[in-house]
């Protein structure tokens, strides 16, 4: 691949992995074929220091955001900008993402949130007011996102920007660091500067079960597996050492605990643990029900 003319600040890969777009110290922007090894077009440039740049999964646009609060958008195959410069944000821009369908950019900045047309440019709701965002999650369906302010979550309706729900709390007096959503939307993942990772009902914004603890330090990025069997966190330990830690996924939850039994509870236990109301169910189909009089 040809090299920039000054060092690349960020990189992004299309969902297919077949461009990369590299945002430069020069403010510009370069697109290249993965396949070919060839750039694409000339850079893009109209930003002043670049923060953020993301590219759409069906690979057509480009956007980013930069420190002098501005967002823009590109085509990319002609690299023509679409909607000029985006303004609105009143603290520089800290993340830019487009909606799993490539149809909206949401950019997010301390202060707000805003939605933008992927194919005008143009504001397509009132913009989100926050206290202080420190991280934003898209849902897999393009339905919600996720906001963590301090240690707080808070889920938000994609298309209107109001609220789900109350405030996710939980974690300590320091940060939620990273947010992650399974594949299928029903989990929420975040992991914390207080060595937590935690999970949720995204739909009712609960938490499921304790808290899981890693090594001293700050959970930095939690991701999830495609198939939601595992869940991979980077942590930063206090002494600046750093290390991957593998959690089980939620997919994974009920053969692991199957795993560790060798039966299933008997239909007394399950009117006394479970509810007397509800029709009996074998939690583990491999094993064995336990008789009452055992």
């Amino acid at each position: 691949m040809i090299g920039l003319g000054s060092p690349a600040t960020r990189l992004q890969f299309s969902a297919d992995d077949r461009l990369l777009v590299a945002a430069a110290d020069d403010n510009s922007i370069h697109i290249w074929n993965t396949v070919t090894g060839q750039q694409i077009g000339s850079p893009l440039a109209g930003l002043g220091t670049i923060n953020t740049v993301a590219i759409s999964p069906d690979g057509q646009r480009i956007a980013a955001g930069d420190e002098d609060k501005a967002v823009r958008i590109w085509a990319t195959d002609t690299g023509a900008p679409i909607g000029g410069t985006l303004t609105g944000h009143t603290m520089e821009i800290a993340s830019v993402t487009f909606t799993p369908d490539s149809s909206r950019v949401l950019s997010y900045s301390p202060d707000s949130v805003h939605l933008w047309d992927a194919q005008t440019g143009a504001e397509v709701r009132d913009p989100q007011k926050a206290s202080y965002i420190d991280v934003l999650t898209v849902s897999p369906n393009g339905d919600y996102y996720v906001t963590a302010e301090d240690q707080v979550l808070h889920r938000w309706d994609l298309r209107t920007g109001k609220p789900i729900g109350g405030p996710m709390t939980g974690h300590g007096s320091l940060s939620v660091r990273s947010i992650a959503i399974s594949s299928d939307g029903r989990y929420i993942i975040s992991g914390g500067s207080d060595r937590t990772l935690r999970f949720w009902d995204a739909r009712t914004g609960e938490p499921i079960g304790e808290p899981l603890t890693g090594p001293e330090g700050w959970i930095m990025e939690a991701r999830i597996t495609p198939d939601n069997r595992h869940v991979s966190t980077v942590f930063l330990g206090y002494d600046q050492s750093g290390g991957i830690w593998e959690w089980p996924g939620p997919a994974s939850w009920a053969e692991d605990l199957c795993a560790k039994l060798t039966f299933n509870m008997s239909r007394k236990q399950w009117a006394e643990w479970v509810s007397p109301d509800l029709p009996y169910s074998k939690t583990c189909d491999d094993l064995p029900e336990l008789s009452d009089d055992q």
